[in-house]
């Protein structure tokens, strides 16, 4: 038997659905926004706390420094002053946390003085913080670069508007750490301490050498330089001239003028790949180069690339190059295959002869280590280069100066 229902009651309950629905409706337009506003305000409650934790860090790693019980001060500093650089605490909050004189470690006097010179705030005490780094003695296996810290002292003088101070400072720095002659930020300093104090030559001279660098070529000269260079001579004609010759004149002092070596080469006799002998005096008044290598490893190998591109460029001038393989403890075939291998993996085509107990290297060269020795026109001993360093540019360097000092 089937039941039908009465339309009535079936109207009733379409209206009892619909009014839900709308309920439904209703709450989703106004609960939504609270709900959504009650998690924007907590997001406030946890950004606004998220600062929180370390302002209470900050406060107990000065607790423990005002303790003199604490052990290790100096690095309870770094962590504080660390924390107060990282919340870009003010000037003043740094100053106290850690005073001039109440540094134990060098470096925390420096990157407060840093920091305050970049701020240009507090020049008094950034001056002072340096003074006190100057005066904190080395400890034993010290790695702390006292060299440099009259760099920040030049800045400071700078920012303090004391620019002759600055340059004496710089002078005399540079004077007891050399390396840093051609340094970006020392050269940079020292411009703008020469054109601040009305320098104007001096100041283009340092700019000048500045753009020159080491570099294989040299940058394009800065609006200041340009600037500066237009008052004085009215033109910029010149400029470019005397900025190559700087950089030609620089590269060869740090490249060429730095290595120079007096040493006989002492003669030998090794076979090539083939068997047959070769000796040192085979190539008599011609540019020798020799790189000592270890074709079986992957880093030395890969390394050959550079002198295969100076092999290449310069064989039609003369110049010899010949590597000096140390040899394996595999039969002499052996060797010579596996190296005849490597070498075909990396396409270097330069001459190779194997010292099959080191003698060569070791006793006759003083080295155990891969190096490229470079030898003039009579048999002497110029340059050493170690490929510990980035050492393309000084056999670049040096190739052509040994082939130009050949032509005169």
């Amino acid at each position: 038997m089937k039941f039908h229902r009465d339309p009535i009651l079936k109207f009733v309950d379409s209206l009892l659905i619909l009014i839900l629905w709308l309920g439904l409706l209703a709450w989703l337009c106004t609960a939504g926004p609270v709900l959504a506003g009650a998690a924007t305000v907590n997001q406030i409650k946890v950004g606004s706390q998220t600062e929180e934790p370390r302002r209470v860090e900050i406060r107990r790693l000065k607790k423990l420094l005002d303790d003199p019980r604490t052990p290790n001060a100096a690095a309870i500093e770094r962590s504080l002053i660390t924390l107060l650089i990282g919340s870009r605490a003010p000037s003043q909050e740094i100053i106290d946390a850690v005073g001039p004189e109440d540094c134990h470690d060098p470096m925390i006097c420096i990157d407060i003085a840093q920091l305050l010179a970049d701020r240009g705030e507090q020049l008094d005490a950034a001056l002072a913080y340096v003074q006190h780094a100057y005066s904190i003695p080395a400890v034993p296996n010290d790695a702390v670069p006292r060299e440099s810290f009259f760099l920040v002292e030049a800045y400071v003088r700078i920012k303090r508007g004391e620019f002759e101070k600055a340059i004496a400072t710089l002078t005399s720095g540079v004077q007891r750490a050399p390396y840093y002659a051609r340094g970006e930020r020392y050269l940079s300093y020292l411009g703008l301490a020469y054109e601040k104090a009305g320098r104007i030559d001096d100041a283009i001279e340092t700019y000048i050498r500045l753009a020159a660098g080491t570099k294989t070529t040299s940058d394009k000269p800065d609006k200041t330089l340009l600037a500066l260079y237009r008052k004085r001579y009215g033109k910029l004609a010149g400029l470019e001239e005397r900025i190559e010759a700087n950089r030609l004149m620089a590269r060869q002092k740090l490249f060429v003028d730095s290595q120079r070596l007096n040493i006989p080469a002492p003669d030998w006799v090794l076979q090539d790949l083939d068997g047959r002998d070769v000796k040192l005096s085979d190539f008599a008044n011609r540019v020798v180069v020799l790189r000592f290598v270890n074709t079986q490893s992957g880093d030395d190998l890969e390394k050959l690339k550079f002198l295969q591109e100076q092999y290449e460029k310069y064989q039609k001038t003369g110049v010899a190059f010949i590597c000096i393989d140390e040899g394996y403890p595999h039969p002499v075939a052996q060797r010579r295959h596996n190296i005849r291998e490597a070498l075909d993996r990396v396409r270097v085509t330069i001459p190779i002869v194997i010292d099959p107990d080191g003698e060569v290297a070791r006793r006759r060269y003083g080295t155990i280590e891969s190096l490229i020795v470079l030898i003039d026109q009579t048999g002497t001993i110029r340059f050493k280069n170690s490929l510990w360093n980035d050492y393309r540019p000084f056999v670049t360097e040096q190739i052509e100066y040994l082939l130009k000092s050949q032509e005169e």
